[in-house]
């Protein structure tokens, strides 16, 4: 059985291994002051030091849920081509994103039974 290792933006990986085969993330959406921006781990051009410099100068910043439709879609796409899932979600100690996820697994996997399909909580934050 073939797998893909699915994860959020949130992840922080070394930017040496974005990108590479079976390993996808799921972008997520971020504003900054009234700017609407998307972060991926392998494309993005995200300033980390600009974004929380801003914070501390009082710019609105604020991080948003992957909605349940961006998880169902970016799913799918690997589970229709064959591939089970393990997706490694942000910490439900920072984020609901673990939760939505496991919804969007449980329904996934009654559509496509001969795979697997897992969410695991990361944990990394508590």
């Amino acid at each position: 059985m073939d797998y893909v290792i699915m994860s959020d933006a949130a992840c922080d990986l070394a930017s040496g291994l974005a990108g590479q085969d079976n390993l996808d993330f799921i972008p997520m959406e971020y504003t900054k002051g009234l700017e609407t921006l998307t972060f991926v781990p392998e494309s993005s051009n995200m300033d980390l030091k600009g974004f929380y410099d801003g914070q501390r100068k009082g710019d609105l910043t604020k991080t948003t849920q992957i909605s349940p439709e961006k998880y169902e879609s970016s799913m799918r796409s690997w589970l229709e081509k064959g591939y089970s899932i393990l997706y490694l979600a942000l910490s439900s100690g920072l984020s609901s994103t673990y939760q939505t996820s496991c919804m969007i697994c449980q329904r996934l996997q009654k559509a496509y039974p001969q795979l697997e399909i897992v969410s695991l909580d990361t944990r990394s934050a508590r």
